[in-house]
């Protein structure tokens, strides 16, 4: 989802590496390794896995009453407002492509009931609802929301501060080879 080509919108948002950057406690790869594990991976483990893990769930259900509490969760576990704005508009973009692409009539249905239900839009459960769609397993929706928040991250550091692409492919790896553990 952090991919510019498809068109979710969140290439162009830093998830708070911005005003990290503004305040000076993120300058250089070290500073910005730090930032990763301790804000990113703690946020992915506390926050978008358990919304993601129990979105999936009630997806497969289609318990429409959980997925409504997980989406106003997501929203209220979202803070400072430029995250959670960042999150609902990631998340309903990657809704509306999965309803419109690819024509998936569980995608269609949430959006009917988040409109119904004034349900906030977040990433984590339009990850699981793309996975459901797509048949995925729980497995692997979480290791793509912790592969999309770390890379999104990174691929933001690459434009704000002095990064090249090595420095970034090494941070990623590392970051990554910590996530099944997470997962």
């Amino acid at each position: 989802a952090s991919d510019s080509l498809y068109p979710t919108g969140s290439y162009a948002h830093s998830f708070g590496l911005e005003g990290m950057i503004d305040a000076g406690a993120v300058r250089d790869r070290a500073t910005l390794r730090a930032f990763l594990l301790n804000s990113v991976l703690p946020s992915l483990r506390n926050v978008d896995l358990p919304l993601a893990t129990h979105a999936w769930k009630a997806f497969g259900s289609r318990d429409w009453a959980t997925v409504g509490e997980v989406c106003v969760l997501a929203a209220a576990l979202r803070a400072p407002r430029e995250l959670r704005s960042a999150a609902e508009a990631i998340g309903r973009q990657r809704t509306e492509l999965l309803a419109n692409v690819h024509d998936a009539e569980l995608a269609r249905e949430f959006l009917r009931r988040a409109i119904e239900g004034s349900w906030p839009h977040c990433t984590a459960v339009a990850a699981a609802l793309e996975a459901r769609v797509h048949g995925a397993p729980l497995a692997a929706v979480l290791a793509a929301v912790c592969y999309s928040a770390v890379a999104g991250v990174i691929a933001a550091a690459t434009k704000l501060l002095r990064l090249g692409q090595n420095a970034a492919q090494s941070l990623l790896t590392e970051m990554v080879a910590l996530c099944p553990a997470m997962v």
